[in-house]
């Protein structure tokens, strides 16, 4: 399908993280976008499962600091990271985040490090990104 959207401000190509976060920031400025997704939907498998500080603080601003905590793991999981050599397999090293998931971290932005899965944040922001009237999110459609 071929159609033309010469007259709108923004064409933001790719309905990931960046692609949606970007059409709300326009949208709360008053300009309308389209947001177009080769994929049928936004991604359901599990990809990337951090959301680091400066993420969050742009997620904040965007009043989104409820939802990604209603899809994330608990903050006290957040303070290591164990390495196996399968998912059921013999622990091989332990890691402590320390600053970014602790209180300490707190007195540098008023957020902190997160961990949630993006086969949940996208199908969130998604959500999020297209209650804005200024915002169409199109599936099935390629920007060539």
């Amino acid at each position: 399908m071929r159609s033309s959207h010469s007259d709108l401000p923004a064409l933001i190509v790719g309905a990931g993280p960046a692609g949606l976060t970007m059409s709300m920031m326009l949208s709360r400025r008053g300009i309308p976008s389209v947001v177009l997704e080769k994929r049928g939907a936004v991604g359901i498998r599990p990809r990337s499962r951090g959301v680091n500080i400066r993420t969050c603080e742009v997620w904040r601003q965007l009043g989104l600091t409820e939802a990604l905590e209603e899809i994330s793991v608990p903050r006290d999981w957040t303070t290591q990271v164990i390495h196996v050599d399968s998912l059921a397999g013999e622990e091989v090293a332990r890691a402590t985040w320390g600053r970014l998931a602790g209180e300490e971290s707190l007195a540098l932005s008023p957020c902190r490090y997160t961990l949630s899965s993006q086969h949940k944040i996208d199908p969130m922001l998604a959500r999020m990104a297209s209650a804005y009237p200024q915002t169409q999110v199109h599936f099935n459609r390629e920007f060539l």
